[in-house]
């Protein structure tokens, strides 16, 4: 389940990107020039020519699309097309979950999945790892109730938020606990970000979103151990 990072080159940064101010924020990843220089930014999108990005910083650059590989170019009509689909359906994925989770998570099998697929939805954001006692104890539960909130059609998606200490660590947890759901790439800048965000303190932790990206409870570890599969029925309604 190893992922190759996405490089989108650009040729001479200093002349092709200008500083402006502020813009939305999308997926943080490294950018690369032909001439193998580096910038670190967020596709925000496209205008004419130019593929428009944001800096850790804050700045925003802009470069022509025409500079990039062939592979990068593709990458950025990926994310443009995402984009208009996105605007054309009247935006139906809260951007509190792209901002959260990335543009594209993992499933076990290691396939890329748009994070789209959590418009609408319930979600939980699972912060686990496999060298965790508690943890190895809560996922098979989880699992289990899981397996049933689908049977019973339940809009309810769960997002692995992994802890583990590397990647191979990760891939083998996903495989022991025969994880059902979706993941954060463990190379994704979004995994520590969301740790310290949330506050998460402590492991296992399950963190349960409305579709709209609002906290219903920080304690979904306890409702799921309590209640099983109707803790969807009881969370938000007692801490």
């Amino acid at each position: 389940m190893k992922r190759i990072k996405t490089l989108l080159s650009f040729f001479a940064l200093s002349a092709l990107f200008a500083g402006v101010p502020e813009a939305q924020e999308s997926g943080m990843r490294e950018w690369t020039v032909l001439v193998e220089k580096k910038i670190k930014g967020e596709f925000v999108r496209v205008e004419g020519d130019k593929v428009v990005l944001r800096t850790p910083s804050g700045k925003i650059r802009k470069g022509k699309i025409d500079k990039l590989t062939s592979e990068d170019q593709a990458r950025v009509r990926k994310l443009a097309q995402k984009q208009q689909d996105s605007s054309e359906r009247g935006g139906d994925l809260d951007e509190k979950f792209r901002k959260m989770f990335g543009d594209e998570l993992l499933t076990t099998e290691g396939e890329d999945v748009d994070v789209e697929k959590l418009a609408g939805k319930t979600v939980g954001a699972y912060f686990s790892a496999h060298w965790c006692p508690p943890c190895r104890k809560f996922t098979p539960e989880l699992v289990k109730i899981y397996k049933e909130w689908k049977k019973e059609g339940k809009d309810i998606e769960i997002v692995f938020v992994s802890r583990d200490r590397g990647e191979d660590e990760m891939e083998e947890y996903m495989e022991w606990g025969e994880m059902p759901w979706l993941a954060i790439p463990y190379e994704s800048e979004k995994r520590d970000g969301l740790v310290s965000d949330l506050n998460v303190q402590g492991i296992p932790k399950l963190i349960i979103f409305n579709s709209k990206g609002e906290i219903i409870t920080r304690n979904g570890r306890g409702f799921v151990s309590k209640f099983g599969t109707q803790a969807p029925e009881k969370w938000g309604t007692q801490e």
